[in-house]
């Protein structure tokens, strides 16, 4: 079956069963020190979103911080959305790794992701498939390019720090 066909079929087998697939990924400027964001979300139909980031403490974990941004923004928007079920595609292991516990979060801004995935976790399914980076993984490589955008376009959100604290 070809790759398109195959699509086809997550979009509709997503749809019926209230799950919905994201393609995360993050990008990293050293000159400016801004991170970037990118999502793409399949559920029938393909949605890009991307934004960034510069908060100075975040900043320091480069590429990362734009990974778990975009991470938690597909959580984010599963709940708000009404879906059961997120799969989060990702290249980047130490989403899934922090998340499941086998990586320490030792970092505030690991620390923030993980309260995230711990707060979303208890209101849907979060499963992660890891994808090779650069592999040409058309979902991925789009994540990747709308990272890439979210640094030129400076649409600057701050995702994480409402996660540092948990009730």
């Amino acid at each position: 079956m070809s790759k398109k066909g195959f699509t086809t079929i997550i979009k509709k087998t997503a749809s019926e069963n209230k799950t919905l697939i994201a393609y995360v990924d993050g990008s990293y400027d050293l000159e400016t020190k801004i991170y970037g964001s990118g999502i793409v979300f399949l559920d029938g139909e393909e949605k890009h979103f991307f934004f960034s980031g510069n908060n100075p403490e975040y900043s320091s974990s480069r590429n990362v911080a734009g990974e778990i941004s975009a991470s938690i923004y597909a959580m984010e928007y599963a709940k708000e959305k009404g879906y059961e079920k997120i799969i989060i595609h990702h290249d980047y292991i130490g989403l899934e790794k922090w998340c499941n516990g086998e990586w320490k979060t030792n970092k505030k801004i690991t620390i923030a992701y993980k309260n995230c995935y711990d707060y979303f976790s208890k209101l849907l399914t979060i499963q992660f498939s890891w994808v090779r980076g650069h592999s040409g993984d058309r979902y991925n490589t789009l994540a990747d390019q709308l990272a890439k955008k979210a640094l030129e376009n400076k649409n600057f959100r701050d995702l994480i720090t409402k996660y540092l604290y948990t009730n």
